[in-house]
């Protein structure tokens, strides 16, 4: 009853946006303490906020350490699991050059402001085609908007666009104290057309499959031991060219998403929150705040 009393006070509260003004969302960046900090030449940090939810968004650039090149890191912290420091939830490929091989400075990450949408901005250049990855929220919602745009100065044109999105859904288990890399899940993920139930081999996504619930049936986020709950994705699938998904029993599961070249502005999202909730009461937060989660 209680996690039901949450969503249905934060349904009320979205109910009520063009009823009243809503507190701006706040934005800030700054130089953040990573682990052996040292060893890094950017490790920036944004933070976004609105009254629903809170994300912090950490680009990091390590420093050459003997014939080990410089790694860019985009780090999505939106709570102990799901998308969190423990992966990379986002990578991004443009002609077949990975986005961590990328060098950067620290003010190319930078605060970014479009009305009442707050967030950061990070200026990416794949060896002449450059491209903003902005990530941002509205006032009225709690989802992580973003967006992968082409920058019209680039003096490269890209022939191949890939985003990879990893999720580590619910919870790490372990057995003992060694964490549970394989076989102690149930994964389940939802999308608008079907649930796609755990097999070994990668699902082929179609158009309709544009939105994702990660869950797992073990760890479903209803109580005490029972992981953080589940997360949400959303992609524009008329920018797909082509697109799989693992639904393994494992820790990680990915989706791969190539999308037209020529792709100007491609548009994704997430969502997560750091207060555990079960996989039946997002269900319902979904439904119930359908405006918030709609771009």
């Amino acid at each position: 009853m209680k996690h039901v009393a949450m969503f249905t006070l934060a349904a009320f509260a979205l109910a009520g946006v063009y009823a009243a003004e809503l507190p701006s969302v706040k934005t800030d960046v700054k130089e953040v303490y990573v682990y052996q900090p040292q060893k890094y030449s950017v490790r920036q940090g944004g933070f976004i906020t609105n009254q629903f939810n809170t994300y912090k968004i950490v680009v990091t650039l390590s420093k050459p350490i003997g014939q080990k090149a410089p790694e860019l890191a985009y780090n999505i912290d939106a709570g102990g699991f799901g998308y969190c420091a423990l992966i990379r939830p986002l990578q991004l490929f443009v002609n077949d050059i990975n986005m961590g091989k990328l060098l950067i400075k620290k003010e190319d990450f930078k605060p970014w402001k479009d009305g009442d949408k707050a967030g950061v901005e990070l200026k990416l250049n794949f060896d002449g085609a450059k491209y903003s990855l902005i990530s941002y929220m509205r006032p009225d919602s709690p989802v992580l908007w973003m967006t992968l745009k082409a920058d019209p100065s680039s003096v490269e044109p890209a022939e191949k666009i890939q985003v990879k999105i990893s999720n580590l859904t619910s919870y790490l288990a372990k057995n003992g104290k060694v964490p549970a890399w394989h076989g102690a899940y149930q994964r389940s993920y939802i999308t608008p057309a079907r649930t796609l139930e755990q097999q070994s081999k990668a699902y082929v996504l179609t158009p309709a499959d544009n939105e994702i619930t990660f869950t797992d049936k073990i760890f479903d986020g209803s109580g005490k031991g029972k992981g953080q709950g589940p997360t949400w994705f959303q992609f524009d699938s008329s920018a797909m060219v082509k697109g799989t998904i693992t639904v393994r029993n494992d820790w990680v599961n990915s989706l791969v998403l190539d999308l037209k070249p020529d792709t100007k502005e491609f548009k994704f999202a997430y969502w997560q929150q750091r207060p555990q909730i079960s996989n039946a009461d997002f269900a319902k937060k979904l439904k119930a705040e359908k405006k918030a989660f709609t771009r």
